[in-house]
């Protein structure tokens, strides 16, 4: 079950839907269009919990996608590494946030 804490976003992160733009992803500009990354029942979830989709935070959206096929993470954290790893710049933290999302999807491996 998704659990949303209002406190994520202390990393001034950009929006969900900010990164989806920067990853050529189409945003939701509204809670009629759910993005197909992410399933209903964690949409809906988001909606009670959140004004708008521009508020959603970076964390609690890409943890609310489906996984890619064959993958732990969804198409936003999956183009963000994409990009980090491209420039050879990758950030300590965004690094750990990865890391960590493996963890909370694939719990078998520790």
């Amino acid at each position: 079950m998704l659990e949303v804490n209002e406190d994520v976003n202390l990393l001034s992160l950009a929006s969900y839907n900010s990164y989806r733009r920067l990853c050529k992803l189409v945003p939701s500009c509204s809670w009629s269009e759910r993005p197909a990354e992410i399933g209903e029942e964690a949409w809906s979830t988001l909606r009670s919990a959140y004004a708008d989709p521009d508020d959603i935070d970076l964390f609690t959206g890409g943890l609310a996608e489906n996984p890619v096929e064959g993958g732990v993470l969804g198409e936003t954290f999956c183009c963000i590494m994409k990009k980090q790893v491209r420039r050879e710049e990758a950030p300590l933290a965004l690094m750990l946030l990865i890391f960590l999302l493996y963890l909370v999807r694939r719990p078998d491996v520790w």
